[in-house]
């Protein structure tokens, strides 16, 4: 780019074909030259244009992640969770020996079993696969889906992901097609929807007895903040 001609007065930078600053009017030294700032090229301003968009979208995408879900679904009492654990019993019984049983179950109920598995059991306040502890697991019963959110510490920075799913029961037993997923506020596309699946049933697999009546299940009804299972007879 041209040289400029720098006011000794202002230091406004002007053309060199100019005679007087044209920020304040004094006569200039042309003895004052400096370098021009070098223009960019349009690929130049291409390239930093989507640079800064891929780093917005980058900030955006972790502070998303990083913003933990508050769980709004009830939990219930220690007595709820010993209630809980006596049906519990009771229909692994029926499935051991092939009875017919129904139950329900509201979600503060299950929630504050769950919240008493995790007092009781250190290796369940772990995720699999992950140095993650387990602080909290809430589910929300709907009417047409269920809602499995886990608040997890990694070091001190907290974290949640959450599953929307819908309960399916075949030849194989129980199982889960997930809906939608979401680290933090994050929402995680189709294959890291069943990615984060296997992380939540990871959390799960050491509660034999329940996925055993899941497996065992004729029917299995979502309610608004309530699940009825109902078991095979023989």
């Amino acid at each position: 780019m041209k040289p400029q001609v720098e006011c000794r007065r202002c230091g406004q930078k002007n053309e060199i074909n100019r005679v007087f600053c044209s920020k304040c009017g004094t006569k200039l030294d042309l003895s004052h030259l400096v370098a021009g700032k070098p223009r960019r090229s349009f690929g130049q301003m291409l390239v930093a244009g989507i640079r800064l968009l891929v780093l917005v979208a980058v900030v955006g995408a972790v502070s998303l992640m990083l913003w933990p879900v508050v769980p709004t679904s009830p939990c219930g009492t220690a007595s709820d969770a010993a209630l809980v654990e006596q049906r519990i019993t009771a229909m692994a019984r029926s499935v051991e020996f092939g009875r017919f049983v129904v139950e329900v179950f509201s979600d503060a109920e299950a929630n504050a079993f769950l919240a008493e598995m995790l007092k009781k059991d250190a290796s369940a306040g772990t995720s699999a696969g992950y140095r993650l502890g387990i602080e909290d697991i809430r589910l929300t019963f709907t009417s047409a889906d269920f809602v499995v959110l886990v608040l997890a510490k990694w070091g001190p920075v907290a974290l949640s992901y959450e599953i929307t799913g819908v309960p399916e029961l075949g030849g194989n037993g129980f199982s889960v097609r997930v809906k939608n997923a979401r680290l933090g506020h994050l929402p995680m596309p189709g294959p890291a929807g069943d990615w984060m699946l296997d992380r939540v049933a990871g959390i799960f697999q050491r509660m034999d007895r329940e996925r055993a009546i899941l497996n065992n299940a004729s029917r299995l009804d979502l309610i608004e903040g309530r699940m009825r299972v109902a078991t095979r007879g023989s």
